[in-house]
């Protein structure tokens, strides 16, 4: 389950595996009001929130799936500038993994949209 936080204060709740859901999380990211995202499993709760000084921000969220097991965990991410954040669960394990990764320069967002 992801929650999302939006600009207007606003908190709503997704399942990533209903694709309802999926689409109405979709057009929130799409609109640029999300300020927070949260990954819920099991109660516990990771949270990845605005970066501070950047200048673009484009949040995401999406199924872990391999084509031997099909959907084994969701991970939500956020690209600021040259820099993308990303944090991942996985459904039948402990582990969580967390990702700063340096891109580069930013020539698309990850809707296919020029920035």
């Amino acid at each position: 389950m992801v929650i999302a936080n939006t600009a207007r204060g606003l908190t709503y709740s997704f399942d990533l595996t209903c694709p309802e859901d999926f689409n109405a999380l979709q057009a929130l990211l799409d609109a640029n009001q999300i300020t927070a995202l949260t990954l819920v499993r099991e109660g516990t709760r990771y949270a990845l929130p605005t970066p501070q000084r950047f200048r673009r921000l484009i949040f995401g969220a999406e199924l872990i799936a391999t084509k031997a097991e099909g959907v084994i965990g969701e991970r939500i991410f956020v690209q600021a500038d040259n820099v993308r954040v990303s944090l991942s669960v996985l459904f039948h394990s402990d582990l969580i993994r967390a990702d700063l990764v340096n891109t580069g320069t930013l020539r698309y967002n990850s809707r296919g949209v020029k920035t």
